[in-house]
């Protein structure tokens, strides 16, 4: 039986860059990709300031760095909610992250909500390199606004932990909501579509040069590291 459509923003910027590499690693699962060091430690810290916002958890050892940024979110104004999971339906209705009555269309996973009322603010901690990305954050905002009838503005940002790099911040209203999802519905039928005539094409970029982890059973395109 076919699953029913449903993306993230990881999957579909996964499928764009990719849609061979997306099938292999992510639909068909044929090839695993290796847990990286720095991811490794990227889902330490996540865990770890995830556990510090919804029981109190202290940040130990090297971790004690995120301490100001932990504090800093405890202080805002309203209810703080550690990694909240949402999904919508392909009307755009709220529904529960792995519903089993109404199929799941997009899911986003934030890493803290305070919601204030008409204000929400939603955050996401980033351990890599300082990259903004105003289309994750306006993905967040709309998610946000379906699952928060009250809220007027939903302010976006992106918490760099790794250097100096300042926060990514952006302020959405309620009216944008309706041009947010003109630009995804696109490219997330795009994505559907391809996956429903199983057309995977490769796109050659920079980590066809040994870094990409289907290999050359699976790729015309993937070169070993030189």
């Amino acid at each position: 039986m076919t699953r029913p459509f449903a993306w993230s923003y990881s999957a579909l910027t996964n499928f764009e860059q990719c849609p061979r590499k997306h099938n292999i690693t992510r639909i068909e699962k044929t090839v695993t990709e290796p847990e990286t060091e720095a991811l490794t430690w990227g889902n330490r810290v996540h865990k770890a300031l995830e556990n510090r916002l919804k029981g109190g958890a202290p940040l130990t050892g090297s971790l004690r760095q995120f301490e100001p940024y932990a504090k800093a979110v405890l202080a805002q104004d309203g209810e703080v909610i550690a990694e909240q999971r949402l999904a919508l339906s392909r009307d755009r209705d709220p529904v529960a992250f792995f519903s089993r009555t109404t199929p799941v269309w997009v899911r986003a996973v934030v890493d803290f909500v305070v919601d204030n009322g008409e204000d929400v603010f939603v955050g996401d901690w980033k351990t890599g390199k300082y990259k903004p990305d105003n289309d994750q954050l306006r993905l967040f905002a709309a998610v946000i606004f379906h699952h928060y009838p009250k809220a007027k503005r939903v302010k976006t940002g992106f918490f760099w932990l790794k250097g100096d790099g300042k926060p990514t911040t952006e302020i959405f209203l309620r009216e944008d909501v309706a041009h947010i999802w003109q630009d995804f519905l696109p490219r997330a039928e795009r994505m559907e579509k391809m996956i429903a005539d199983k057309d995977f094409p490769a796109r050659p970029s920079g980590l066809c040069r040994g870094w990409c982890p289907v290999g050359p059973n699976n790729c015309e395109h993937w070169e070993s590291k030189k």
